[in-house]
């Protein structure tokens, strides 16, 4: 399941993934493939297989947009960000921000679902073509507002999709004068296997949780077997409702740091 690299194995981000959590995945792998192992406690339509499991652990396995949403559920609260759909950027594509504006709520309302139009901390995932996913993440750091962005294939065209359908169709509340359009340095490995999911994931983390936010965030996390590594990585904090990281410091980062909630507070719930 797991493929061996002594030397990826020292890096400090593989040995966020323990024996234990690898044990753990091993063990909800099993079973008939339909059987429900996780489920959201916000959204009731959204809830995860054995066999949707397995794909997320399977080298060249597509994974689907329910774990991606679960696993943005679980990282959200710990860094008080929240998160759009993938719908987001099609329909804004689509119909421009009228379009869009019932993904946001008021910012005086209370929902766990959908976050205010200004959001300082807001995660959004997309799905090009229905196969590939990408990050993009708002941050709003002393005033100045930043689109941090992230491809692991580093698709020019996609890039410029992405920041023309912010910078000309989006709200000036949403995307002000002055915002900052972000691409973040990310490693394209060859051949692709259908890593984008957890990558997405990973950078969304990442993004959302940098005291300093730069264009090099992502640096600590590019290993060689990267793609198996952020499968299993994605996995473990899937499971364990935990959410591992390296501390927020580039290069010298030497120890493991994981943050974690406490389990009466996560809004996925695990089926025994």
């Amino acid at each position: 399941m797991y493929p061996k690299n002594n030397h990826c194995q020292d890096h400090p981000f593989s040995q966020l993934i323990t024996r234990e959590h690898k044990a753990l995945i091993k063990e909800y792998t099993q079973g008939p493939p339909h059987q429900q192992i996780l489920r959201s406690t916000g959204k009731a339509q959204i809830s995860i297989t054995v066999s949707d499991l397995r794909e997320l652990i399977a080298p060249t396995s597509p994974i689907n947009q329910e774990l991606l949403t679960l696993g943005l559920e679980n990282a959200c609260p710990i860094f008080q960000g929240s998160y759009l759909e993938p719908a987001f950027f099609p329909i804004l594509q689509q119909n421009g921000w009228p379009g869009v504006i019932n993904c946001f709520v008021n910012q005086h309302q209370t929902s766990s679902n959908r976050p205010y139009n200004h959001h300082p901390n807001l995660s959004i995932p997309v799905h090009i073509g229905g196969n590939h996913w990408v990050a993009v993440c708002r941050r709003t750091v002393s005033s100045v507002t930043s689109f941090y962005y992230a491809d692991d294939l580093n698709d020019d065209s996609i890039e410029k999709t992405m920041k023309d359908l912010l910078f000309v169709n989006a709200h000036q509340y949403f995307c002000p004068p002055g915002s900052r359009w972000v691409p973040c340095e990310n490693t394209t490995h060859r051949s692709h296997s259908n890593k984008c999911g957890p990558r997405t994931l990973l950078a969304l983390s990442v993004l959302m949780s940098h005291l300093q936010p730069h264009d090099k965030m992502l640096a600590p996390y590019i290993i060689p077997n990267l793609a198996q590594q952020a499968r299993a990585w994605m996995g473990s904090c899937l499971l364990t409702g935990t959410l591992q990281l390296l501390p927020p410091v580039m290069e010298s980062v030497t120890t493991r740091c994981v943050i974690q909630r406490s389990a009466q507070s996560s809004p996925c719930q695990l089926i025994s």
